[in-house]
């Protein structure tokens, strides 16, 4: 079986909710960033959470970096993203800055549901839908974010080396490109292919 990548698998946990769930708005908090403490490096049973702006990182066993200085804020829990549009939206902004997006309601018969379509740079992304606005939003913000790692690992095969430029001229450059270099970049291509198609194909 094919295991699913972290955020596509944590996108179709959301758009399974039916409403605010605190498991799940930690597991997205975890991949935002925010640093779990555990209860035994705090006053309470609890432990706490750090936002990513304020972790300075961890001793091995895993104490946190508070600064000394300024204070570090412990947060007894992450922001409600299951529960809070707001909370989403904050997420985007520092994420996904350069996104639009657009929500709807579905209208069909049973329970509403709500669709939430993702563009960045011109193209749109798959559609994720939810029992809330805040869930849709969710999962539509995790799916894009997985669709944009894929791509970024993609590219990261053009990566190329000084020392394969061997001659050029004011507008071309000619490398010597290893083997297995092209086939990288082959690959990378199709990867690229494959996962815009699939976006298209998830446009409604």
């Amino acid at each position: 079986m094919v295991r699913n990548p972290p955020m596509t698998a944590l996108a179709e946990k959301v758009e399974a909710l039916s409403g605010p769930s605190q498991e799940v708005d930690r597991l997205v908090a975890q991949q935002a960033g925010w640093f779990r403490v555990a209860p035994r490096f705090t006053n309470n049973r609890h432990g706490g959470w750090i936002a990513p702006v304020d972790f300075l990182g961890a001793d091995p066993d895993g104490r946190p970096r508070l600064d000394s200085l300024h204070g570090t804020t412990i947060y007894r829990d992450p922001p409600r993203y299951t529960a809070s549009v707001d909370a989403v939206l904050a997420l985007i902004a520092e994420k996904l800055p350069q996104a639009a997006f657009d929500l709807r309601r579905r209208q069909h018969e049973g329970p509403t549901r709500w669709s939430a379509k993702w563009l960045i740079e011109g193209r749109h992304w798959r559609i994720s839908d939810g029992a809330t606005p805040a869930l849709a939003l969710l999962a539509a913000f995790l799916r894009a974010m997985e669709a944009l790692r894929e791509a970024r690992e993609a590219l990261a095969a053009f990566n190329l080396k000084e020392d394969m430029i061997v001659g050029g001229s004011a507008d071309s450059l000619t490398l010597r490109v290893p083997l297995n270099v092209i086939r990288g970049m082959h690959a990378a291509l199709s990867r690229i292919d494959a996962i815009l198609k699939e976006n298209d194909n998830g446009q409604r």
